[in-house]
């Protein structure tokens, strides 16, 4: 072969080489990043499908009308913040009613009735908060990622949040001389399955769809997973003000719940180790009686 086919030879294999690695740049290219999440899409996409921001030329851009609104709705960051203030002003409301004297008179009944009436609101105001956002976006309880086994081996972890639990409690008990932990005035035998549904049931599936649910949802839209684990944990210790001696035991273990919903993909593994928390404490609580 003489040089000058050589030389062709190489010039298209040179050209051909060209050309795959620029068909390998189109595909790159025809996947653009969410602006807010950074998720990526296929070029023309109108809207990101994981966190509903609208993908337009000016992607990199943060758009200050869609931070506030987000398909002609208010944006669900909002939202959210609206329902955690509310269950927030229930929880305050509550704690002052139970300083009262008819709750502080040891009437078993009355207590029940109380808890059962807070429980209640509770629900009612998630169940609002889903509806409204959309429980596709925010109950996503079998959704299962490839990390998977992650969160369930995090769940491991249980026995060791509950001996911080205990271990902090004690410390306060001997700080302030008040056993926080100590619920003596509810009889566990005759109430146990009221107990069980009040005390460990209810808050589970409730506090974990709304916080690890809704407001995951709400702060994905704005934010990184890991800020979002902070601020739900921040979020779920607020909700417990009633307990204001308990809130940074809240806040830590809100940081393993949230957690678990990022390892595990979905709500079951939370909603399975916020179960297993409160029945472990129940349960001591059944054996000091």
């Amino acid at each position: 072969m003489s040089e000058f086919d050589q030389g062709l030879s190489q010039n298209d294999s040179d050209l051909n080489n060209e050309d795959h690695n620029f068909t390998e740049l189109q595909i790159v290219e025809l996947h653009v990043p969410c602006w807010r999440c950074g998720h990526h899409w296929v070029a023309g996409t109108e809207w990101c499908r994981h966190c509903q921001a609208k993908l337009t030329k000016q992607s990199s851009q943060r758009n200050e009308e869609q931070f506030i609104l987000l398909n002609g709705r208010m944006h669900p960051l909002f939202v959210g913040l609206a329902f955690s203030a509310a269950m927030f002003t229930i929880s305050m409301f509550m704690r002052l009613l139970s300083e009262t004297p008819y709750f502080q008179n040891g009437d078993e009944v009355a207590g029940m009735v109380f808890m059962g009436i807070w429980e209640v609101m509770d629900f009612l105001l998630v169940l609002a908060s889903v509806l409204y956002i959309g429980a596709d976006k925010t109950c996503s309880l079998m959704k299962f990622s490839k990390t998977t086994c992650f969160g369930w081996a995090a769940l491991l972890l249980l026995p060791l949040i509950m001996l911080i639990n205990y271990a902090y409690h004690g410390i306060v008990a001997e700080w302030i001389g008040w056993d926080v932990l100590d619920f003596g005035y509810v009889d566990y035998h005759n109430y146990f399955w009221i107990i069980l549904i009040l005390y460990c049931v209810q808050p589970a599936i409730v506090e974990e769809v709304f916080f690890r649910g809704v407001m995951g949802y709400c702060f994905e839209t704005v934010t990184s997973p890991r800020v979002s684990i902070v601020l739900m944990a921040i979020l779920f210790s607020l909700a417990h003000v009633a307990d204001p001696i308990s809130m940074p035991y809240f806040f830590f273990i809100g940081l393993y719940l949230g957690l678990l919903r990022y390892l595990s993909g979905g709500l079951m593994v939370p909603i399975l180790a916020h179960f297993l928390h409160n029945g472990a404490v129940t349960w001591i609580e059944i054996l000091q009686q």
